[in-house]
């Protein structure tokens, strides 16, 4: 859903891509998020084949509830550390990211 929400629009052989999972996987995770009212399947204007993702107001709803969580929880965290502490996290945390991306570009 992040990687849609992210997009706007989403075909779902993109989508298949971006996670590296097969169409049946994708096809199987979009029928359950649809169920739930979380994504919506559109035709593509552009190519009749193909299907479009979006992300419905609900899901977006519950992004918006999970981000506010994530904030109030960092705001914790950090309040715990000093200017100095805060910087040097966010360094380390860059780092791991860096490491993380570099990891998946590089997996088979």
């Amino acid at each position: 859903m992040l990687a849609v929400e992210k997009a706007g629009r989403l075909r779902m052989g993109e989508l298949t891509g971006k996670l590296g999972i097969t169409a049946r996987a994708v096809t199987t995770l979009v029928d359950g998020l649809e169920k739930e009212g979380l994504l919506l399947r559109k035709p593509d204007p552009e190519d009749r084949r193909a299907t479009l993702l979006e992300v419905t107001d609900e899901a977006r709803s519950q992004f918006e509830r999970i981000r506010a969580v994530q904030r109030e929880v960092s705001a914790r965290i950090a309040g715990a550390l000093n200017r100095a502490e805060r910087k040097r996290l966010y360094e380390l945390l860059q780092t791991l990211i860096a490491a993380s991306a570099s990891e998946t570009e590089t997996s088979p």
